[in-house]
């Protein structure tokens, strides 16, 4: 194991039996076995995994894959395991400008534009005008989630999640391109697998890197995080105050 991995793994809360189990399993499936015939080997040594714990296995995963040992059918039967068994972590305690706040915040109102598209779908061309800034929101994922993840050994985020971002920027512009052309059979195409792919981001967000972050990231990198995150700016929220940890 890299020394990178083993910096990720202590930064998160979790056994050493539970890594090797996470570590074995992974293995068993790297070597053949199918995901439906570990099921029970997890059920009975994990039972759940946390946010953490599965962001650890995705890097585990991802460094198979970068390797060369391949696992046979790919991973996404392997992550829809651990995704069924994902313990909730719900965020609590963060205080108006924290950077996950913010990122929150602003997947509300992603949501709200998002619904508006699934019905009533009124004010359509404000809509798909709106949902073109959501690059705000990956732009700072990008420039200042990824880079602590990267020094703290976790770099499968910026290798997946990136390239998602680029897709879900190029289909949004697609779609407003799509209505003020008037090309409505297209946008019927194109419009349901932008908003999959916003639900899914969302989803992928607040279920794993949120949680991940709050428990890999310190006190000095959120804050570090906040000064800065402004200069790229915010989407669909109004410009908060820099957060500053609470003084004991």
């Amino acid at each position: 194991m890299s020394e990178l991995l083993n910096d990720m793994r202590a930064r998160i809360s979790t056994t050493i039996d539970r890594i090797d189990s996470i570590m074995s399993i992974i293995t068993e499936y790297s070597g053949g076995k199918d995901p439906s015939s570990l099921k029970a080997r997890f059920d009975n040594e994990l039972e759940s995994i946390t946010a953490g714990e599965l962001a650890y296995a995705k890097q585990l995963m991802s460094k198979l894959v970068i390797s060369g040992n391949k696992p046979h059918q790919g991973t996404e039967k392997l992550i829809d395991l651990f995704n069924s068994n994902l313990k909730a972590s719900n965020p609590i305690g963060l205080t108006s400008g924290h950077p996950i706040h913010n990122y929150m915040a602003e997947n509300r109102e992603i949501m709200k534009l998002a619904q508006n598209l699934l019905g009533p779908r009124t004010d359509l061309a404000e809509t798909y005008e709106q949902l073109i800034k959501v690059n705000m929101h990956y732009t700072r994922k990008e420039n200042y989630l990824f880079p602590y993840f990267e020094q703290y050994g976790f770099d499968n985020p910026n290798q997946v999640m990136w390239t998602t971002h680029d897709e879900i920027r190029k289909s949004t512009k697609m779609c407003q391109f799509l209505f003020n052309s008037g090309n409505l059979e297209d946008l019927a195409e194109v419009e349901p697998i932008m908003l999959k792919a916003l639900q899914k981001m969302i989803s992928e967000e607040e279920l794993v890197l949120f949680p991940t972050a709050l428990e890999m990231f310190s006190v000095d990198d959120w804050t570090e995080i906040s000064a800065a995150e402004g200069e790229i700016g915010f989407c669909f929220i109004k410009i908060p105050e820099p957060w500053k940890p609470a003084v004991e």
